[in-house]
């Protein structure tokens, strides 16, 4: 939801599916007037085939709260987007973690994090997975 300056409700946006989603990171692009969102979702939400198991996805909409895409990250297993930034260039990065294998790399047990990066000016996606060890 939005808050003007004396603290008054603007908008609210939920959306969602028939299962479970979490919106857990959100960053603000003013360059371009668009909000992004991370989180997970176990559900047929925005076209997703339901799998069985939870895709981390990166949301966008504009500053008036109007969705405009939602994309999906998913492994072998279940997924979650826990954070999501922008680069100068303008580029999403969203990090975090899956406990399947991620494009060529193979899970080291457990949770393994990810970083994600989707390309301002494409389509196209990178990912970066390595295994994590717990303190």
């Amino acid at each position: 939801f939005k808050l003007n300056s004396a603290a008054v409700q603007q908008w609210v946006v939920q959306r969602g599916s028939a299962g479970t989603e979490q919106a857990l990171s959100m960053a603000l692009d003013l360059t371009n007037d668009l909000i992004y969102v991370s989180g997970k979702s176990d559900g047929e939400l925005d076209g997703r085939t339901d799998t069985g198991t939870s895709a981390a996805f990166v949301m966008v909409f504009d500053l008036a709260g109007t969705w405009q895409s939602t994309s999906f990250f998913q492994g072998s297993g279940s997924s979650t987007g826990w954070g999501v930034a922008l680069t100068a260039s303008l580029d999403l990065i969203i990090a975090g973690h899956t406990d399947g294998a991620v494009g060529s790399s193979s899970n080291q047990g457990g949770n393994d994090y990810f970083l994600w990066k989707i390309f301002a000016t494409s389509t196209t996606t990178t990912t970066i997975s390595s295994s994590s060890t717990t303190l």
